[in-house]
This record gives structure tokens, sequence and C-alpha cells, in this order.
């Protein structure tokens, strides 16, 4: 039998201890190469009408993402589902919020590479999310699901998530209101979905969870 740990947590467990030694495989982020590649097919699948991103602003983009492929995907989709967005002006957003995060936070070593993941998701995260919230052809009821279904996700279970669990958590909310939502989420990247005979199935990814369970946890801290 085994057993597969994940964790951001690098260097210690291949060090002997109580367990023995532990065998370990280090995943990596993309590559510059895997960056352009990924950008590349999502042009020729998606039909991209708008200005064409130049090979620098493609690599600035997953620059300041830090290669990761999870940010990277959300930043993608936001770009796609919104007329108004091309890879310079997301580009442009992406440094300004950045900037702001840092100043504004308590004084973090980003060097490390988990508080740079957490910094890198938390923009991308604020970034989709701000495209939802402002999209004046949805409802404000539609809105406000969106933002309150991705609190609920990051505290349930990760996988195998049945859509049909946020209508029973929200009351007065129809199944069609709650899956509308959750077509809007999954065109961003937010939750990925697979649709079934009986039900449809959510997914979102864990680090995205932490990051949204770290930026909740701060506002209730400011409010107290």
């Amino acid at each position: 039998h085994y057993v597969l740990i994940t964790s951001r947590i690098q260097g210690e467990w291949g060090q002997a201890g109580i367990f023995g030694s532990i065998p370990t495989f280090r995943v990596s982020v993309f590559t510059e190469e895997d960056c352009l590649s990924l950008v590349a097919n999502w042009l020729k699948i998606s039909k991209w009408r708008r200005a064409h991103p130049s090979k620098d602003e493609i690599l600035e983009v997953g620059r300041l993402l830090g290669y990761l492929p999870l940010a990277l995907q959300c930043a993608i989709s936001t770009i796609s589902a919104r007329q108004e967005f091309t890879f310079a002006s997301y580009l442009q957003r992406l440094k300004n919020d950045m900037s702001i995060l840092i100043n504004e936070s308590i004084p973090v070593d980003y060097a490390n590479p988990l508080n740079r993941t957490d910094l890198t998701l938390k923009v991308a995260l604020k970034l989709s999310m701000e495209q939802i919230m402002n999209d004046g052809c949805k409802q404000e009821l539609h809105r406000e699901l969106c933002r309150v279904i991705m609190c609920l996700a990051a505290y349930c279970h990760p996988d195998n998530l049945p859509e049909e669990t946020f209508v029973h958590l929200l009351p007065g909310v129809t199944w069609y209101q709650v899956d509308d939502a959750v077509e809007d989420l999954v065109r961003h990247s937010l939750l990925s979905k697979e649709t079934g005979k009986k039900q449809n199935i959510l997914d979102i990814h864990r680090l995205l969870q932490q990051v949204l369970r770290n930026e909740l946890k701060t506002r209730n801290h400011e409010k107290e």
C-alpha cells in the first residue's frame, strides 16, 4: 500500500524521520515555452479576433503570475470572457493590483515561494472576480450568487461537489440561477464542472480554496 501526500512545504519530506526517508517528487511550474504554447493553443481554439498579444506581453503576464498553471488559466479565461480585455490591458491591471496588494499587506517575504504563490493567485482571483462583479449585463442577484458560491466552495470538499449543494444551502434560489452562476465561474476557470445525467459535479482547486480562506479571514479581522 502507498500513501500520496501533496504539500507546498519543500525540503523536509526527503529527510529521515519516524517514517523513514520519504521519496519525493517536485512538481514544477510552466516554462516560458509552456506559457507560449498554452496561449498559442488557446488563440487557435478560441478563434481570437482581437489584437494578438506580443511574445513579450505573454511572457510578462506569465512571469508576474509565477508561471503557475492555475493562475495562467484564470488569466486566459478572464481575458477571453471579457471583450474589453486584451493581454496588454490585463497586464497593466495585473501590475497595478499586484503593487497595491504588496503595499497594503503586512510585510511579507515574497521571495518565499509559498508567499509568492499566495500573492499570485490572490491577484488572479481578484481580477477574475472583479470582472464578474462589474459585469453590467448580469443582474445583481447573479453577481452576488457568484460571490457567495465561491465563499461557500472555499470550505467545501474540493472534489466531486454536487452543484445541487448550493441550491440547498441558499434558500429561495433556484437550480437554474445557481447553474447560471456556476457557468460564469467555470468560464473564468474558478470552478470546473462535469455535467452528468443525474447531477452536475463541481471541483475547485485546493490552492484556490486556501487563497479564498485567507482572504475571508483577513476581511473578518478587518471588520473586528
